[in-house]
């Protein structure tokens, strides 16, 4: 946009009306462009599947997740998770329109809670006109305490033994 302002400027300057024409043409067509891009990113570009992970705390899980592009044009998604524990298998994704990417998530929870990581997601417009931020948690993470599943890892046993001896 800046170099076509110039060019008109310069045409202007110089008299000359067919480069004044073609730089406000080309200045038109970015404004129109700009004004259908945020037309189209105004509502919800991502949706993710919500997925149910069961992890003892401190142990490694292992998770795979869709993301679905809402929009009619390809976007370039920066994925950047929230927590120093959970790890992404791609930062960098590009998912076509109405198009659904897939990514892996591993998660080494430190704390036994229920909780939903953030994910942030930040996407490019084909034309590099807009970004676009977005937090999503695609995860419903479960966090088991060792002490709780010892405990009922003993019962468990208890119970069997205890069946095989009557």
């Amino acid at each position: 946009a800046f170099t076509a302002s110039a060019v008109g400027v310069l045409g202007f300057l110089a008299g000359n009306v067919t480069i004044l024409l073609i730089s406000a043409v080309l200045i038109l067509s970015l404004l129109a462009r700009l004004g259908h891009v945020l037309f189209i990113t105004r509502g919800t570009l991502l949706t993710t599947d919500l997925v149910l992970l069961r992890v003892l705390a401190g142990e490694e899980g292992h998770v795979e997740f869709r993301i679905r592009n809402e929009t009619l044009y390809t976007l370039r998604i920066f994925l950047t998770p929230a927590n120093s524990w959970v790890n992404l298998s791609n930062n960098v994704m590009r998912v076509g329109g109405h198009g659904l990417g897939s990514l892996g998530m591993v998660v080494t929870p430190p704390l036994a809670v229920s909780r939903r990581p953030v994910i942030r997601t930040m996407m490019l417009d084909p034309w590099g006109f807009l970004w676009k931020g977005v937090d999503t948690s695609p995860l419903d993470l479960r966090v088991i305490p060792k002490a709780l599943y010892a405990a009922w890892l003993a019962r468990r046993y208890l119970e069997q033994t205890g069946r095989q001896d009557t």
